[in-house]
């Protein structure tokens, strides 16, 4: 009986695959046949759930929502949130082929702005290449790229062109590793707008760690930049968005035995982390309710 399960999902993945389209929410989206995707969102048929259930619950108290996608990749984060409400979002995504899919899948969308720019800590260029395997892309320091730069911006000066995200009530960053750096890099928005914040909290050594910078391994000290900010409520959810812990930043020594569990086993390879700004306390409680 399990080979003949086996069977059949190799054979809806080859279909999928062969059609070039996945589902996504009540939409279907347009991906290229290596995508991950095409496997992804049959085996895990809750993907993506915890972070729809974070914007409900947070435009029921910012009923004027607006939402910056960071890492946009295909659209898909797109196509679930507008399953689910229809609020302005600013996508970002900088790899050429992503961002191809990413303008045919959300053009039948309102409200939808759609930008291609790599983001980072810093506005400078950098020889690193572009690697982009499975669905997924990331900057190489490994692999060098010296006659075609990369321009990299911060999200702050992004904002000083794209304004009508400047007060954006929703920050969700999914970079594979690089997440900490974009956020280092909007830090004026997120003292003046006090989003929540989703990303990921990626290894910094050890099996899981293949994506992660140098520059950031001292990822613990990023929280205290967070908790100066206002930011004293964090949830904690698996790689596949099952709720874990939540928890106030203040709890250092829980932060340190997090990042270390991540660090020296494989099952794990990142955490996805909502914070929140004190000002939205009753956000975090109503999410936090839904599991305990």
């Amino acid at each position: 009986m399990k080979i003949v399960k086996k069977i059949l999902f190799i054979l809806l993945v080859f279909i999928n695959r062969l059609s070039g389209k996945i589902i996504v929410g009540n939409f279907k989206l347009k991906a290229p046949y290596y995508h991950c995707y095409h496997s992804l969102f049959l085996i895990y048929k809750d993907y993506s759930r915890n972070f729809r259930e974070i914007v409900k619950k947070t435009k029921k108290y910012h009923p004027d929502l607006k939402l910056i996608d960071v890492g946009a990749n295909i659209g898909d984060t797109v196509a679930f949130v507008k399953t689910d409400v229809d609020v302005p979002i600013l996508a970002i995504e900088p790899n050429d082929a992503y961002f191809k899919y990413l303008k045919q899948n959300t053009q039948s969308f309102n409200n939808v702005k759609n930008v291609k720019v790599f983001l980072s800590n810093k506005n400078e260029k950098t020889n690193q290449k572009l690697i982009c395997k499975n669905g997924s892309g990331f900057l190489s320091e490994n692999n060098k790229n010296p006659l075609n730069p990369i321009e990299l911006i911060t999200l702050d000066s992004l904002l000083e062109k794209e304004q009508d995200f400047q007060f954006s009530k929703i920050l969700k960053v999914d970079t594979d590793g690089y997440d900490i750096k974009i956020l280092k890099g909007a830090k004026d928005y997120i003292k003046k707008a006090q989003p929540v914040i989703f990303f990921e909290y990626t290894a910094t050594k050890g099996q899981n760690a293949e994506y992660v910078f140098k520059d950031d391994k001292n990822q613990l000290m990023f929280f205290n930049d967070m908790l100066n900010f206002g930011y004293n409520y964090a949830i904690f959810y698996d790689h596949l968005g099952n709720f874990l812990l939540s928890m106030n930043l203040e709890n250092k020594s829980l932060l340190e035995e997090l990042t270390n569990y991540i660090n020296i086993q494989r099952h794990i390879p990142y955490f996805d982390i909502c914070m929140f700004h004190n000002q939205d306390k009753q956000i975090y409680k109503d999410i936090r309710n839904e599991y305990i």
